[in-house]
């Protein structure tokens, strides 16, 4: 968090939230003297006490802060859209202290792990460890649209049509390397090389929507601050 703080002699000098408290000298001779942290942050429109981003959003939703009133698109009247930012998820790892090499392995192919595992125990069951990393933090960043800026901002991809370009890029992978395995090496680059580009236009669209969506969402100043510290929040209906 940078702010700037100009001297009595008008230079400006840009501060960060650790030099809240502190003198600094300017270059005409005088002494400035840097506010508190919470006068720092209330002077750039930040809470006084740094509180969590989802709790600050919660208590501006109960105080009708948010969302902003009118359409975000056009400013007219419109109805209330309820969509959450997914900043943050938890993530498990489980470990085996028994053939990790061979888990390994059979994790990397993805076939059949567990059953393949429990082959391979000797005398007692294995001694498993999972770590949990992360937090779940959702934030909720509601709007009010109308229909027509709904359709011409915030219009989602098609799920069906998207799930089936998936699909069809997952055939078209397998179907490649399995060609390049039987040596059919043309057909089988041609069909890689087309399940590699249905695989990434879907994985475009998705994120061109999500680059569109929270462009559109930071116009509102706290939701610009969600997405400045979760940049890669995925935003999606509740």
């Amino acid at each position: 968090m940078d702010v700037s703080i100009r001297c009595q002699c008008g230079r400006e000098m840009v501060v960060s939230e650790g030099s809240a408290g502190a003198r600094i000298p300017c270059s005409c001779g005088g002494i400035v003297e840097i506010p508190s942290l919470g006068a720092l942050r209330t002077s750039i429109g930040l809470p006084a006490v740094d509180i969590p981003l989802e709790m600050e959003a919660q208590s501006m939703l109960d105080a009708g802060e948010l969302p902003p009133p009118k359409c975000i698109g056009c400013g007219h009247e419109a109805e209330r859209i309820a969509f959450v930012a997914e900043c943050e998820q938890i993530h498990e790892h489980t470990s085996h202290d028994k053939w990790p090499l061979v888990q390994g392995i059979v994790m990397a192919v993805g076939l059949l792990s567990n059953s393949l595992a429990f082959a391979f125990r000797i005398n007692g069951e294995d001694e498993t460890v999972t770590t949990i990393h992360g937090r779940k933090v959702n934030i909720p960043v509601p709007i009010h649209c109308c229909a027509s800026c709904r359709d011409r901002l915030i219009r989602k991809p098609t799920n069906q049509v998207l799930k089936v370009q998936k699909i069809s890029g997952s055939v078209l992978l397998w179907a490649g390397i399995i060609g390049i395995l039987l040596y059919y090496y043309v057909i089988g680059a041609v069909a890689l090389a087309a399940g590699i580009g249905l695989q990434w236009m879907v994985s475009n669209k998705q994120a061109q929507y999500q680059r569109r969506l929270k462009d559109l969402l930071s116009g509102v100043p706290f939701y610009k601050r969600v997405f400045e510290k979760y940049p890669d929040a995925i935003v999606e209906f509740h």
